[in-house]
């Protein structure tokens, strides 16, 4: 079974020999340090985590590790957004994900921790219910419980973060609220507008700018985003069984059903009937 998540224990040697985690378009991640420590690059900025640390991750972040204190240890997990991605719009708007970017480690408290531990443990469980194969009916029920197990983990490390993030206001620069509105945009038209030209028109910029400006400020280029978006709608429409392949297509206004098929088999290397299925 795939799961949307990736969550397990790491420890010095696990973060030495990886030294860099790319997240794509469709995940997102955290790091939290138990014991130890390690610094964490990300857009060319160094953050030190200490024990009881933890730090969020967005699409098209690369991490890299060094300075890990050989008894460092705790959890690491890779998100695929596209289950929870309606629940995450609602909390993580254009503006709170500007502040993540700029704030991504907040400090946890020992009682914090430990809840935070424990949803872990019953993910790890769930995890290995769903590897030991059993009866049809307890196998789909394992993958549920896992499914939810992943779900009750992402949401309580952001709840935990914005718990705890820090409560200064951050001053938005020029290009920040350029990457706000693109942000804002993206999420409300991106269902009927694929190309860059229309959102570089949204904001008044010419395509040059406005690309090398969102690509510059976030890692990834204004199709990247509008893919990211496109892709994660998709997913969820396809998860509604009453909706044909062909509705969706009209819903993410393809010229016809073949066109969002191409689309959708080149940025997730499957079709959406085999994605449905």
């Amino acid at each position: 079974m795939k799961s949307n998540y990736d969550i397990s224990k790491c420890d010095s040697s696990s973060l030495a020999a990886s030294g860099r985690l790319f997240f794509s378009p469709s995940q997102c991640g955290f790091l939290l340090c138990l014991h130890g420590s390690l610094a964490v690059t990300v857009f060319g900025t160094l953050y030190k985590l200490n024990q009881s640390d933890l730090m969020v991750f967005h699409p098209f972040v690369k991490a890299e590790y060094s300075e890990i204190s050989q008894d460092m240890h705790g959890f690491i997990g890779v998100v695929d957004l596209t289950k929870i991605l309606p629940v995450v719009n609602q909390v993580i708007n254009s503006e709170n994900l500007i502040k993540m970017r700029k704030n991504p480690v907040v400090t946890l408290s020992d009682v914090q921790i430990a809840m935070l531990t424990s949803n872990f443990q019953k993910y790890s469980e769930a995890m290995l219910s769903v590897q030991q194969k059993s009866a049809e009916e307890l196998d789909i029920l394992n993958a549920a419980i896992l499914r939810n197990c992943g779900d009750l983990v992402l949401l309580e490390v952001l709840r935990l973060y914005f718990t705890n993030r820090p409560s200064i206001s951050t001053e938005l620069s020029a290009r920040d609220i350029i990457f706000q509105r693109f942000m804002l945009d993206v999420q409300e038209y991106c269902t009927s507008h694929h190309d860059t030209l229309f959102y570089a028109r949204k904001s008044n910029l010419s395509p040059k700018y406005f690309s090398t400006v969102i690509r510059e400020h976030s890692g990834a280029t204004p199709s990247e985003w509008i893919i990211q978006n496109v892709i994660a709608e998709a997913k969820h429409l396809l998860l509604d069984l009453s909706l044909s392949i062909k509705e969706i297509a009209e819903i993410l206004q393809f010229p016809s059903q073949a066109d969002f098929t191409k689309y959708f088999r080149r940025y997730t290397g499957s079709t959406p009937t085999s994605f449905r299925n």
